[in-house]
């Protein structure tokens, strides 16, 4: 809907009453939600907050993405953190979560949600890693300066200076980011050709498939939200090695993943060097445990009920 000839303000409340329409519509077929949940203040969080200003229905709010408030035009600031104050209950998918709203001097609660992993869909096991093999690497994530696969790239590059055998599998790049045609002459200028092979896109049944192929999971991001493919790779049993780009942090033991800090490609190498010579060692079936016993169906299914609960009174 394009309205002409109104403020940038009146716009954003038209867009909101609409959705106000909506719901009135919905009503009159004697249907009435006890509680909305959105997934970003923008716009389901502002939707929300309209609605119970005029009916009262009590909303929850996770913010998924990378939050900063001076990334929203200003008319829409005040509403916005009045999203957030007049909710319900706020979810954190992490701690980095709670830092990055309170940057913006919006406070919550750590209430911590994680992320979600269907272990009945993750069910494949990869093998475990036995020491001086091949390294069996997969990443997956689309070609973005967010997701940073030049770090993840010279890593490689290094280790291959140290005559560590290795093979890539690298996921996704196609799917959005802009930095394909970048990324792919970026391995050859590594030298890397041979070393990886890339997977534009794939149906995501097959997913698990290629993840169960492999043993070790690389993230190599500068920001992320809570990435779910961490989870999925650790339902089928991978040690990550990532960098501490936000969520990640919140679930990884030793047993499980390493963290480095961002762009320190150095670092990666070492911690897939230690993973060569058997210095750092892992059984997936204890990694695969731990992810289904913090994310699991059952476990984020009983955590999310109990937080409707609190915030329905």
């Amino acid at each position: 809907m394009r309205i002409i000839g109104l403020t940038p303000r009146q716009r954003h409340r038209k867009r909101l009453d609409a959705y106000l329409e909506a719901l009135e519509e919905l009503k009159a077929t004697g249907w009435k939600p006890d509680l909305i949940h959105s997934h970003s203040v923008d716009l389901g969080g502002l939707v929300a907050q309209r609605i119970k200003q005029v009916y009262g229905i009590p909303y929850v709010i996770t913010e998924h993405r990378p939050f900063a408030l001076c990334n929203y035009p200003e008319h829409m600031r005040d509403d916005i953190k009045g999203a957030f104050r007049n909710a319900d209950m706020v979810l954190s998918l992490s701690y980095d979560k709670v830092r990055q709203l309170g940057m913006s001097d919006i406070d919550v609660e750590p209430n911590l949600i994680f992320n979600l992993v269907d272990e009945s869909v993750f069910n494949k096991l990869c093998a475990p890693y036995e020491p001086g093999h091949p390294l069996k690497l997969i990443s997956i994530g689309a070609a973005s300066h967010l997701k940073d696969h030049r770090t993840l790239l010279r890593a490689l590059t290094i280790l291959k200076g140290r005559n560590i055998p290795f093979k890539l599998t690298l996921i996704g790049l196609k799917v959005w980011g802009g930095l394909y045609e970048e990324t792919l002459q970026f391995i050859v200028d590594q030298g890397l050709a041979d070393d990886i092979t890339v997977i534009d896109r794939i149906e995501r049944q097959r997913v698990p498939g290629y993840l169960a192929a492999n043993q070790v999971f690389l993230l190599t991001s500068i920001a992320e939200g809570f990435p779910v493919s961490v989870l999925e790779a650790m339902a089928c049993g991978l040690f990550v090695v990532a960098t501490r780009h936000g969520g990640t942090e919140d679930i990884l033991t030793t047993e499980s993943g390493v963290l480095v800090e961002i762009k320190n490609y150095l670092k990666i190498a070492d911690r897939l060097e230690a993973i060569y010579r058997g210095d750092i060692q892992f059984e997936p079936q204890a990694i695969r445990a731990h992810v289904v016993s913090l994310c699991g169906t059952t476990a984020f299914g009983q955590r999310l009920a109990a937080y409707y609960e609190q915030a329905l009174g």
